[in-house]
């Protein structure tokens, strides 16, 4: 008796189960809801992260070292090196030099991969899949999203003094 579904298929139901932690996670940033579902959702958003990781490893489709593979794999990593120090600022223990250093990785990893997508999976998205083009859109916001929380630290701290302050303070 075959099974209802593949372990590609299983990895897809994770990804697709925890993109709703995806949605909670940004509206509770927005709307500043509860620190505990904040956090409990950040963390979803992780695992959701992993499973990106995992469906794309898994995928036989693409050869394993495909520059559009392994750009969406650091991707994904990134965000999730990226969530892990936003969730360390609502859990009242930031590390502003980690804070702003994983911002700068995720914003140029993302947005590099974009650049990937552009010339190499949508004009050729038959081969390389929807998936690949749904994740790589997915990753431009987070670049962009890192990239505007970056714009948004320097302005409230413009010098590299008040910065140094800020970061022994929290220390």
């Amino acid at each position: 008796v075959e099974s209802f579904y593949s372990g590609l298929d299983g990895v897809t139901i994770l990804v697709t189960v925890t993109s709703l932690f995806v949605v909670i996670f940004s509206l509770s940033i927005a709307f500043n809801l509860n620190k505990t579902l904040t956090l409990i959702s950040g963390y979803g958003q992780v695992v959701f992260c992993a499973a990106i990781i995992t469906k794309l490893y898994l995928d036989f489709s693409v050869e394993l070292n495909s520059p559009i593979k392994l750009l969406l794999q650091f991707s994904a990593a990134a965000v999730m090196i990226g969530t892990v120090n936003d969730l360390r600022v609502f859990a009242d223990k930031p590390q502003t030099a980690a804070l702003i250093s994983s911002k700068f990785m995720t914003a140029l990893i993302c947005l590099l991969n974009f650049a990937g997508f552009v010339f190499e999976v949508a004009p050729n998205i038959e081969k390389s899949g929807y998936d690949y083009a749904a994740f790589s859109i997915l990753f431009l916001f987070y670049g962009i999203a890192s990239a505007f929380t970056l714009f948004t630290i320097s302005i409230k701290s413009p010098s590299c003094e008040e910065l140094a302050e800020e970061i022994a303070d929290v220390s």
